[in-house]
């Protein structure tokens, strides 16, 4: 398969991954999965960044309420960069399909899948259609596509693009789109809190 794009690599490229950008973005939306097209090792850092965050909201005494969503890696392997991984993210949408049955999908791509090339795009296309629900693919190859903000807000936009929809107008109701340590973190409490003055509710 010809290379879809071509990076190119700076020193003064971001530090931080659009990849757990995307995952913190979705990670208490009930009913997804998240699939990150990559090493193993990109989801123990998405995982090890929630368990840091578990940690913090308990020491502050407000456990979370609900469980993040299934977080599943393709588990890109050296052969892989050489010959391309799409088989292994194809094989890994119908495991999560068969495994997790999610309303919807998030594909990932890391900065491995971006420099071999792997259409992740055209996967998730075929994977709609295959399984008849909503594949998101936010294929921005890890670090090269920008950085942890550029992955969290690329994806709550196309979310909203693609599933919001006008409602009618609910007196004293605010809902509350964030990330900061998910529904549960200080940010969100505080949020509640000053909102209670006006006397508004937040969902």
């Amino acid at each position: 398969m010809a290379m879809k794009t071509k990076w190119l690599l700076s020193s003064d490229c971001p530090s931080s991954c659009t990849m757990t950008g995307v995952w913190r973005a979705v990670a208490y939306d009930q009913g997804c999965v998240v699939i990150f097209h990559s090493p193993a090792g990109c989801a123990h850092v998405a995982s090890t960044m929630d368990l840091g965050n578990h940690y913090r909201i308990t020491a502050d005494g407000c456990p979370e309420k609900g469980d993040p969503v299934p977080l599943i890696s393709s588990n890109l392997r050296e052969k892989d960069s050489i010959f391309g991984g799409i088989e292994r993210l194809h094989e890994c949408i119908e495991y999560a399909v068969k495994t997790c049955h999610p309303e919807c999908l998030v594909i990932a791509s890391s900065c491995v899948a971006g420099v071999i090339g792997d259409d992740v795009d055209e996967e998730a296309r075929e994977a709609e259609e295959t399984y008849g629900i909503p594949v998101l693919s936010m294929a921005f190859s890890g670090f090269l596509g920008g950085e942890y903000s550029d992955g969290y807000y690329k994806t709550m936009d196309a979310i909203m693009h693609r599933f919001f929809k006008k409602q009618d107008h609910k007196q004293g109701k605010v809902l509350l789109l964030g990330d900061q340590m998910g529904p549960e973190g200080q940010y969100a409490r505080e949020v509640k809190r000053l909102l209670s003055f006006f006397g508004l509710t937040v969902d």
